[in-house]
């Protein structure tokens, strides 16, 4: 299982990610209030180490590696990506991701590539392995 705390606000980040909702309910009580109350704890029982965290205007997936694979195929068939402003963030999440400072948007420390048409296009044709070895 992996449980994650997501804060919406002017933008919405993951503030914590972490292998129980017992852990994910005392880093939500060890935020400052103002985040908490914008913040919500959500799961999946299905999913371990390691995973993936695809950011898109749809909000945030946490996927298997197939899962993140079909996801990116999806959104390129759809048209919704390009090489300018029309990207995903793909988060590679190997264990527990926890803030320095509660509440506070570090997802910056995380493990990531901001891929567009063309990077998605190689991983939905290699598989998500191509980022493992390197930015697409």
């Amino acid at each position: 299982m992996i449980a994650w705390i997501e804060c919406s606000g002017r933008l919405p980040y993951l503030a914590g990610i972490v292998a129980t909702l017992d852990e994910a309910r005392l880093l939500q009580a060890a935020m400052p209030a103002q985040v908490a109350q914008l913040s919500r704890i959500a799961h999946r029982h299905d999913l371990d180490w390691p995973c993936f965290v695809v950011e898109s205007s749809h909000g945030f997936a946490f996927c298997t590696p197939g899962e993140v694979t079909a996801l990116i195929a999806a959104q390129l068939r759809a048209g919704s990506l390009d090489d300018e402003d029309q990207r995903v963030t793909v988060y590679h999440i190997v264990g527990p991701f926890l803030p320095d400072q509660p509440g506070r948007d570090e997802m910056g420390r995380l493990p990531h590539t901001h891929a567009g048409a063309s990077d998605t296009a190689r991983i939905a044709a290699e598989g998500i392995d191509c980022f493992l070895r390197g930015n697409p």
